[in-house]
């Protein structure tokens, strides 16, 4: 039986014009993995190319034009100085890991969690003529429901709990988890305010 790698690395060695192209994407640490695995892919795979995350400036203007296109807008103060308070605002609430793993993703998680929290306060304000700008506290409300990101192998310490930074990251994961079910419990009651 043949490893995975080795059945890539045979297609790999078929003749120009016959061999497939191949792409391989991943996350940074995943690739060096995929790579260690058979000395051959270092040889075979003659190109690669590494894309930076996302700086919170880019994931601000990624975002502005997610929310534009739907048809909504950020409110002005958040559009000042090209957008620098919605990436301090992303920078400031999001985790870095989130960030990173997420990359450009981030932004329609956060135009979904922001819609919510418009939503919600629409519902309680107006029915009748619904805003589509999206404020401040909308975003925050949304960096607050980004979940806590999924440990990856190798990326946290298996660091005691009487490490301070470990335990003050576990609190910042479980903070999250509990803002975001409490911003979901307070969406579903300005629901039900407005149905009544």
């Amino acid at each position: 039986v043949h490893s995975s790698h080795e059945l890539l690395m045979a297609a790999m060695n078929d003749p120009p014009g016959k061999a497939p192209i191949m792409v391989f994407a991943g996350y940074a640490d995943d690739m060096d993995t995929f790579m260690q695995a058979n000395s051959g892919l270092y040889r075979r795979i003659g190109y690669t190319f590494d894309f930076s995350d996302y700086t919170p400036f880019e994931l601000a203007e990624i975002l502005n034009s997610i929310v534009t296109n739907s048809g909504f807008k950020l409110a002005q103060p958040l559009l000042a100085n090209n957008f620098s308070r919605v990436a301090a605002v992303i920078e400031s609430n999001t985790l870095p890991q989130a960030r990173e793993m997420m990359n450009g993703g981030l932004c329609e998680r956060l135009f979904d969690f922001a819609k919510q929290s418009l939503d919600a306060r629409e519902a309680v304000v107006s029915a009748s003529n619904p805003s589509l700008e999206l404020r401040e506290g909308d975003l925050l409300e949304a960096c607050r429901r980004i979940p806590p990101p999924p440990v990856r192998e190798g990326r946290e310490s298996s660091a005691p709990y009487d490490d301070p930074a470990a335990l003050a990251q576990k609190l910042q994961r479980t903070d999250a988890k509990l803002r975001s079910a409490q911003a979901e419990i307070h969406r579903l009651q300005a629901q039900l305010r407005a149905v009544k």
